[in-house]
């Protein structure tokens, strides 16, 4: 999909099962969670944007965390407004910023998820 970057978790379909059966709640505790999980990556992809990206200014380099539910993304802050657009700028973003920042926390991505579906179900069965 143009303009997302997604994390895959293996066995989506099952935590999402267990999740149902426990009736899990995305409540504003897992939201704050979640968003904490992804703030590396967003400073990480910032720091990218001004190191890889020739005469990005600072607006341009500054990245958001979203979140719908259980999904979590990191995207530009900034949007193009008529006469200020850089053609090149979102392909330059995620080649230079977005993936690698990504790519350099997956591990540490994948082990926060992990602890957070632990302690949740944890809290549910226990």
């Amino acid at each position: 999909m143009a303009g997302n970057i997604q994390f895959i978790v293996h066995g989506t379909r099952e935590v999402e099962k267990a999740f149902a059966n426990v009736a899990v709640k995305v409540d504003p505790a897992l939201g704050a969670q979640l968003r904490a999980i992804a703030k590396p990556v967003q400073q990480d992809a910032q720091n990218l944007a001004v190191a890889n990206i020739r005469n990005i200014g600072p607006n341009w380099s500054k990245m958001k965390i979203g979140r719908r539910r259980l999904n979590v993304y990191v995207a530009e802050r900034q949007h193009g407004k008529s006469g200020q657009t850089r053609a090149n700028l979102f392909g330059l973003l995620m080649d230079r910023a977005l993936v690698p920042a990504l790519n350099r926390h997956r591990a540490e991505l994948d082990a926060s998820i992990r602890r957070m579906i632990d302690a949740l179900l944890a809290r549910e069965f226990h």
